[in-house]
């Protein structure tokens, strides 16, 4: 402790190009039920041909924070399209609670106004955004899982939320975490950094230490709860990077007095108290996804057969996915009846259906398929992913 006490003291008094980060001290998180992956998730949403991602929070039982960039396109000033959130991701190889199609959430007015149609065009790839745009970076969205038919904070807790600003100023430093998704890593990959540090910068913007990559976008900035050192509170959101004489700044929005109180409103229920955010509704399809998980020791081939959004229906195989792996890239599908057969690479075992199955071409010949169906619980229909698993001894 008295190491930590002469360390923010020293680090009270460096200049602001102290905060430029140097080294990487993120770890990595390979399992979905590790603490560090449990509140948060991958945002992934539509933008054209193209897809974008970024990191959201849970900070109540229904409700996720993240940056408005994540949902509105800052070239076009509109909402992004097909948002989905992954809760615990840690990697597109790994199996994780199925995704929560996004249709609702909140965003500052401040922010829609000042993007309006999109950046200016003597903006565009610019690192030091207006300061408008910056303070208003942030984001509510509405998680309910359709698999489960519950919320997913319920389902996998969440941060509180909290604000420094009884002390926020250019001499204060704070102990802080960040989780993110950065793509200077393999895709999808979770990374955790704790002992990092978080500084006034200007306004109510801070600056942090954590080391951070593109993709970051929407990390939460969590600083330990003097009440349950096990626990955290969200105090801001990693939004961008600034320049400062060509050094990288890495920075947050911070959570104001007024912010905490209107999401507070907006947690419990009663937003129309508001008069900073406004609610906005995406445009978001929900459908079922399939895989085959292996937990043979053996390596296997899988084939399904799905039925497509056109009503047409394919084949699709997948080759030597290994020990507890899973199938991946499978299509979307609205139908709730899916076929799939599976055999180990050295052709020993395999996993079909002889009397209530049905034959299909797989893998150059003629094979039996197993007959599957997603059904309903309490009329509604369980959108998401949905896994089988092949298993032997």
């Amino acid at each position: 402790m008295k190491f930590l006490g002469f360390l923010l003291i020293m680090l009270s008094l460096q200049p602001a190009k102290a905060w430029v980060i140097n080294g990487d001290d993120r770890m990595r998180i390979v399992s979905p039920g590790h603490d560090e992956a449990r509140k948060i998730g991958y945002l992934e949403g539509q933008i054209g041909q193209y897809s974008s991602g970024c990191i959201g929070t849970n900070i109540s039982d229904k409700y996720i924070i993240t940056s408005a960039h994540c949902v509105i396109d800052t070239d076009t000033g509109k909402l992004i399209k097909q948002l989905v959130y992954y809760p615990r991701y840690v990697g597109k190889k790994t199996r994780s609670p199925s995704r929560v199609f996004i249709k609702e959430g909140y965003v500052l007015k401040d922010y829609v106004e000042a993007l309006g149609n999109g950046i200016p065009a003597n903006l565009k790839g610019e690192r030091n955004l207006p300061y408008r745009l910056k303070k208003n970076n942030l984001a509510l969205l509405r998680v309910f899982s359709d698999k489960s038919q519950k919320d997913v904070g319920q389902l996998y807790g969440w941060y509180g939320l909290g604000n420094v600003f009884d002390g926020f100023d250019l001499n204060r430093v704070y102990n802080v975490s960040l989780r993110s998704y950065p793509a200077d890593k393999p895709l999808g990959s979770l990374l955790f950094e704790d002992f990092c540090y978080l500084m006034k910068d200007y306004g109510v913007i801070g600056k942090i230490s954590c080391d951070t990559g593109p993709g970051a976008g929407g990390a939460a900035v969590i600083i330990k709860d003097r009440q349950n050192p096990r626990a955290g509170k969200v105090i801001g959101v990693y939004n961008t990077e600034r320049y400062d004489e060509d050094q990288k700044v890495n920075n947050v929005v911070m959570i104001t007095p007024e912010l905490e109180k209107e999401i507070a409103n907006i947690v419990t229920g009663k937003p129309e108290k508001n008069r900073l955010f406004q609610r906005v509704r995406f445009d978001t399809e929900q459908f079922h996804y399939f895989y085959v998980q292996n937990r043979c020791h053996k390596p296997i081939n899988v084939a399904m057969r799905l039925q497509l959004t056109d009503n047409s229906w394919r084949t699709q195989e997948f080759y030597d996915i290994g020990y507890n792996e899973r199938t991946e890239g499978t299509i979307e599908s609205n139908n709730s009846i899916y076929y799939y057969f599976a055999k180990t690479l050295d052709g020993s075992m395999g996993w079909f259906d002889e009397v209530n199955g049905k034959q299909k071409k797989a893998f150059g010949r003629t094979e039996w398929f197993f007959r599957k169906e997603i059904f309903r619980e309490n009329g509604q229909v369980l959108w998401g992913d949905h896994y089988t698993i092949a298993e032997c001894e």
